[in-house]
């Protein structure tokens, strides 16, 4: 048995209650090569319980805008929050929002593709964010430009989940930006509470922020964003503590969890005010949310009492319906995301002693079907998951291990990359 600091092991559903892990923890990576490659990586199979790793690695203002190849980690990259100037943008990018180090990291997608597998290798521009407290926790990108919005939250992090990944002090402050990645230039929009979720419409003009507020004062709105002016367009009350935010592939609906009413709530992309659905109570506290294109389903998730998923029917956004209530996790769920194409969903839940990355199919009538399994060993508490169809990998924040993990959407292989030394990354958004 090898015996290490970290596990990156992959499983079929089901076998994550009776994994047996034994001894202290070192580093254990698995490395892997393009989408199309069957080889060069450590494998995980899809009929057995559990598969053991083949290799391992010691790895040491107003609503108005105001401007302003190994494979292998082989250790972290200690510049993040750094500002690495004027390099070119990549053509194709994923951005993550590194938190407590201040910055935002811009990835470069082909060189990830073509076999880099390091923080140095991939990471074609930072972007120094310090004056922001207490950091970048989430970003989205804009299709067709090459901004990024940003929300800077303390969120949850301020809390227990903080304390859990040595999050330290965290300051009460907050705001949203709009950063262009290609000439760093920031603006700051004013949202009556402090921001967390984002979502952006496909045509790139509208911007949604699910306003989680501060310990004082908490927040209740969904701010509504004009993209091409910078400005707020509304402030709707949907309740206390709203997280997430979510909008279906078409830009027309979309839905929300409201933390202290255990609900989540849907509305019109053209009026959300006048539009907003009572509340759907799923569990006392639901997380993320994620439309399944192509179907009349989507999918919430709940962290706690009970800690599972469950899938909505939006057929009709004036009156959601809870359709079946998927399994429950050991610890608490979180992120969640639909896969492009298919009828399948990503999703992340820890506790805080294993972060899981789940991959589940939304059948026909609503029942998840069993998938897969990559369970990484870690106290780490992902806000999302993102993905590269194009690239068939899943990108996973690890705040707490300080990591970024890259998996293939098959669940066969998978790669932890050290990050950064302060707490992050906590967000990553791709641009595909």
């Amino acid at each position: 048995m090898v015996t290490v600091d970290r596990l990156v092991s992959t499983a079929r559903q089901g076998s994550h209650f009776g994994l047996v892990r034994t001894g202290m923890v070192s580093s254990l990576v698995l490395g892997f090569g393009c989408p199309s490659d069957d080889g060069g990586g450590a494998q995980g199979s899809t009929g057995s319980d559990t598969t053991a790793a083949e290799t391992a690695a010691s790895t040491s203002s107003s609503s108005g805008g105001t401007s302003s190849s190994s494979g292998m980690a082989t250790g972290a990259d200690t510049t993040a929050g750094e500002s690495t100037g004027e390099v070119p943008l990549p053509a194709r990018v994923a951005v993550t929002a590194d938190w407590k180090a201040r910055s935002l990291s811009v990835i470069d997608l082909d060189a990830l593709a073509s076999g880099a597998r390091t923080r140095d290798e991939i990471v074609a521009r930072t972007l120094d964010l310090s004056e922001y407290a207490p950091g970048p926790l989430q970003v989205e990108l804009v299709p067709g430009s090459t901004r990024a919005v940003v929300s800077i939250s303390p969120g949850f992090f301020a809390g227990f989940v903080g304390n859990l990944i040595d999050a330290g002090d965290v300051e009460q402050d907050g705001t949203l930006l709009v950063v262009d990645l290609e000439t760093e230039e920031v603006t700051e929009i004013a949202t009556m509470h402090v921001p967390m979720g984002i979502a952006i419409t496909p045509d790139g003009t509208r911007a949604f922020t699910a306003n989680y507020g501060l310990d004082d004062p908490a927040g209740s709105t969904l701010s509504v964003i004009d993209l091409e002016t910078n400005t707020v367009l509304d402030e709707v009350e949907v309740g206390v503590r709203p997280e997430q935010v979510s909008l279906d592939s078409e830009g027309n609906v979309g839905l929300l969890n409201v933390v202290d009413t255990g609900a989540i709530r849907a509305f019109e992309v053209g009026d959300p005010a006048g539009t907003l659905s009572p509340p759907l109570e799923i569990g006392s506290d639901p997380s993320d949310v994620a439309f399944i294109p192509g179907t009349t389903f989507a999918v919430a998730t709940n962290s706690l009492n009970p800690s599972n998923y469950v899938v909505l029917d939006v057929s009709d956004p004036a009156a959601l319906v809870q359709v079946v209530e998927g399994p429950a996790a050991l610890g608490s769920f979180y992120a969640v995301a639909s896969i492009p194409g298919t009828d399948d969903v990503l999703l992340t839940s820890t506790d805080f002693i294993t972060t899981t990355l789940w991959r589940e199919t939304i059948g026909e009538d609503g029942t998840p079907i069993d998938g897969w399994q990559i369970i990484t060993k870690g106290t780490s508490f992902p806000l999302g998951v993102a993905l590269s169809v194009a690239d068939e990998l899943a990108f996973v924040p690890l705040p707490g291990t300080n990591e970024l993990q890259v998996a293939s959407l098959d669940g066969k292989e998978s790669v932890v990359i050290p990050w950064q030394d302060e707490v992050g990354p906590s967000y990553v958004a791709v641009a595909d």
